[in-house]
């Protein structure tokens, strides 16, 4: 696990200047400028930029009579200028829905198949274990978290460890979402499920689901003879390189590009729906020596959508960075 987590560190913070902060600190300082981590509740960290929150970690302590409110761990991304959450937490439609997240609904550990971390209906479920480090600067901040993968009888059978960075800058909110799931124990781990509950996916606030007739997507160009208000659930939606989604919360715009590196696994299947969730699924087997490793971005904008030349240029500056 040290050694995933060190290989991201090397990738995403080389030569770059970081202020490394103790996951143990129970506050930050919130009179500097640039970025800051700070402890908002004891199972929520929010990271802001010149006192303006850009996203806020969740995460609950897994208590099977309270199984609805903490049965996964997820980030919250707010509108930095009017400090509002546009992303979902429990509760609402599909309450396993939550911000950003991270699950599969049909999992087999050693042939065992009754894990479902999507849904989490029996025990099961993903919880945070620790905050490994977290850093930040003047142009962005993150942190690295562990995160245990249970079984129905609330045992470990794989290990996350989750990056995440965020800048925020000229309207535009940047965040990366990188991903190593590793096995315990020796296992061999089938993961599996479907386009619609499995995968990274993000969901916006279940308030869209009143308006979602404002719901639209702007798709890469060979998508271009789909209307923009369907849903796609089809072969033409694999392997997209990008996807954005706009929708209207409060009478606000808002538009979130899903961008998939090309490291990730092929045969990627993106979902989308105009309630406010979107991203991509594969099937993938985790072994002690193949681990599943993901990467995306998203980018958060407000007001008038992106064009297609645009998303195309955020996604080359998204794999070209080094």
């Amino acid at each position: 696990m040290i050694k995933a987590a060190s290989f991201f560190l090397l990738l995403w913070i080389t030569h770059v200047a970081l202020s490394a902060q103790s996951p143990n600190d129970s506050a930050r300082n919130t009179d500097s400028d640039g970025y800051v981590w700070e402890r908002t509740s004891p199972q929520s960290l929010l990271l802001s930029k010149d006192g303006k929150p850009l996203l806020q970690y969740e995460h609950p302590l897994f208590d099977n009579n309270n199984r609805e409110n903490t049965f996964k761990p997820f980030h919250h991304v707010f509108d930095p200028e009017t400090g509002k959450i546009i992303t979902k937490g429990p509760g609402g439609r599909y309450t396993h829905h939550r911000g950003i997240f991270y699950g599969y609904n049909k999992i087999s550990v050693n042939g065992d198949g009754n894990i479902d971390i999507w849904h989490n209906r029996n025990g099961e479920h993903s919880q945070h274990k620790e905050v490994m480090v977290d850093f930040t600067d003047t142009r962005y901040g993150g942190h690295i978290v562990k995160i245990s993968w249970n079984d129905t009888l609330g045992q470990p059978f794989a290990t996350e460890t989750r990056i995440i960075r965020a800048s925020y800058e000229n309207g535009e909110l940047i965040i990366d979402f990188h991903s190593t799931l590793e096995s315990l124990n020796g296992a061999t781990i089938e993961l599996d499920g479907d386009r619609q509950h499995a995968g990274v996916q993000f969901r916006a606030a279940n308030q869209v689901d009143d308006n979602a007739e404002k719901t639209f997507f702007v798709r890469p160009f060979n998508l271009n003879h789909v209307d923009a208000k369907t849903e796609i659930d089809s072969n033409d939606m694999l392997d997209l390189p990008w996807n954005a989604m706009v929708f209207t919360l409060d009478g606000k715009q808002y538009t979130v590009a899903y961008l998939s590196h090309p490291s990730n696994p092929a045969n990627a299947e993106m979902s989308e729906r105009k309630y406010g969730r979107f991203g991509e699924f594969f099937p993938f087997t985790i072994t002690p020596n193949n681990p599943l490793t993901v990467k995306y971005r998203f980018v958060v904008t407000s007001g008038e959508p992106p064009t297609r030349e645009a998303l195309q240029q955020w996604y080359q500056n998204y794999v070209t960075t080094r």
